[in-house]
């Protein structure tokens, strides 16, 4: 029945040929690319699974894919720059690996082998 009644409209229209299915496939994929999530798009097409929807929508896009892994590469952190030492010869993990500081000297941890 909606079937025909969307045949019937298109008939009655200058719109080009489109299926009913075409339309469900240009919602996901404007879902997608205003910003929706592949569950948004899911639960729009009433798919029974997630599997199904990304199979199906994931790539359709590849500026949105693009940019959405700019967005997550700008997430990442990246290196922080050395901080100044007193030693310009000394590397910038060098606090990792010095002694305390404050005069105290560091005390060696024993460690049992006999406890288990």
């Amino acid at each position: 029945m909606a079937s025909e009644a969307f045949r019937h409209i298109l008939a009655t229209t200058d719109l080009p040929p489109i299926t009913l299915r075409d339309l469900r496939h240009v919602a996901a994929t404007l879902t997608h690319g205003g910003g929706g999530d592949l569950h948004a798009v899911k639960e729009t097409l009433r798919h029974s699974t997630i599997v199904l929807t990304s199979d199906t929508y994931t790539s359709l896009l590849p500026e949105l894919d693009r940019e959405i892994a700019e967005k997550a590469a700008h997430l990442a952190p990246r290196a922080r720059p050395a901080a100044p030492t007193a030693d310009p010869g000394a590397s910038a993990h060098a606090s990792l690996t010095q002694e305390p500081g404050n005069g105290e000297a560091s005390e060696p941890t024993e460690v049992d082998s006999d406890a288990s």
